[in-house]
């Protein structure tokens, strides 16, 4: 398998390299990227050195990336500050704040272990997209990318099924099937906005949705396909516009086939009891890892916040989770939202709020401005159904400083949306001058 890994990773290396947005599209496959590296490479799973080398040599390439961007003269300098991006980097700060105060002692461990990442995701991924070829850029980096990757991950002996989900063996242990499930689930939802005519690149969005879907099922990470299926539906006659009836019965008609592709894909590759079993709705509702667990989870931060005076105010601390839970591996609550409004207090809650409600505002603006424009209409449906993904997962999976692609997905929608949202009328008129 090297002979095939390698080389597909040194070229997207050297893509990015010489394209921001393939660089972006780089950093939101890597954890994907990185298994399946370490599939064919053994030094990468079973040294301490080597399993951070894929996540540090995509740090390297996307340093790469902007350096070059500056040589050449390319860099764009925003007028105005990012209210997304400076509240991202303030809520991250004062959890920091909150470790003081945790009654967690692993909470230093978590945000020593996460500095890198967020170096990356929130400091640096951010600027790799500055204008609408990035952003083109990006998505169609995110099929090219995908599409090999997953073809390798599936056909792999080395990924095996344990439990109904996909991964490998390492050390004793295993690799996340949700980093495979999302990565899929982002392959699918990029083929499905993929909105270009032609055959050729018809049959290719075809591959990119049943790969995508294919991955995110063998990994029985529920929520990767079932947001990512929503999120394509959703998004789909976004992507391109509906002008007459033909084009609303070939919008119907793609939203119908996505919704059979994706369903009759559960029952051709879950014939296992165990496997299919996962995709129930009662095993979805009640079962392991269920929105009934993540409910109940909230609840145990939410009664610990109400019998702590100071707790509304300055929140439990970072990670309380950790310690009030109670619960065996499981350190985090898995809903983020809950996490800043619990374990971060009130200004944990506002500065999420901020963050949510000025990327809703960026999305508004960016789609409004590309919607007279078919290829910056594709572009901005992408970066916003890809936000949209990364906040369900967020709230499915995620905790701060285990760095959900929510931040750098909602920092990288406002950022191009400064760089290329022109002011309301209704601004310009306020700035001219008056007589």
């Amino acid at each position: 398998m090297i002979t095939m890994t390698l080389p597909l990773f040194l070229l997207a290396c050297i893509q990015a390299m010489m394209r921001p947005g393939f660089a972006l599209a780089l950093v939101a496959s890597m954890f994907a990227i990185k298994q399946l590296m370490q599939s064919s490479i053994p030094w990468l799973a079973t040294s301490s050195v080597g399993s951070v080398a894929i996540n540090f040599a995509v740090l390297g390439v996307s340093l790469v990336a902007l350096l070059l961007r500056l040589v050449r003269h390319e860099h764009r300098r925003a007028d105005r500050f990012n209210p997304t991006w400076i509240s991202a980097v303030a809520l991250f700060a004062w959890s920091v704040v909150t470790c003081i105060w945790t009654p967690s002692t692993a909470a230093i461990d978590w945000v020593g272990a996460g500095l890198p990442y967020f170096a990356l995701l929130i400091l640096i991924a951010p600027l790799l997209v500055t204008s609408w070829d990035d952003a083109y850029r990006f998505h169609q980096a995110l099929l090219w990318i995908g599409i090999p990757a997953a073809t390798l991950i599936l056909v792999s002996p080395d990924f095996t099924t344990k439990y109904g989900r996909l991964g490998l063996e390492i050390g004793g242990g295993r690799t996340s099937p949700l980093a495979l499930g999302e990565f899929g689930g982002l392959l699918f939802i990029a083929g499905a906005l993929w909105r270009k005519p032609g055959t050729v690149t018809l049959l290719f969005r075809v591959v990119a949705l049943l790969l995508g879907a294919a991955l995110a099922i063998r990994s029985g990470s529920r929520g990767q396909f079932l947001y990512a299926v929503v999120i394509g539906i959703a998004f789909f006659p976004l992507a391109s516009p509906v002008r007459n009836i033909r084009m609303f019965l070939l919008t119907a008609t793609g939203v119908l086939v996505l919704g059979l592709i994706a369903t009759q894909l559960v029952d051709l590759l879950l014939d296992n009891p165990l496997e299919s079993k996962r995709f129930t709705i009662d095993d979805m509702l009640v079962g392991r890892s269920s929105a009934t667990g993540r409910f109940a989870n909230v609840m145990v931060l939410f009664d610990a916040w109400i019998s702590h005076p100071l707790a509304p105010i300055l929140g439990l601390g970072y990670s309380a989770f950790d310690y009030y839970s109670g619960v065996v591996n499981e350190p985090y609550s898995h809903v983020i939202f809950a996490d800043a409004i619990f374990e971060l207090g009130l200004p944990g809650a506002v500065l999420m709020g901020i963050f949510i409600v000025t990327s809703t505002r960026s999305a508004i603006g960016l789609f409004k401005s590309a919607s007279d424009d078919l290829v910056r209409r594709r572009s901005a449906a992408m970066i916003i159904a890809w936000f949209t993904y990364e906040t369900l997962l967020a709230n499915k999976q995620g905790s701060f400083w285990v760095m959900p692609m929510m931040f750098p997905a909602g920092i990288v929608l406002s950022q191009l949306a400064l760089y290329e949202v022109r002011p309301s009328s209704a601004e310009e008129t306020s700035e001219a001058p008056t007589s």
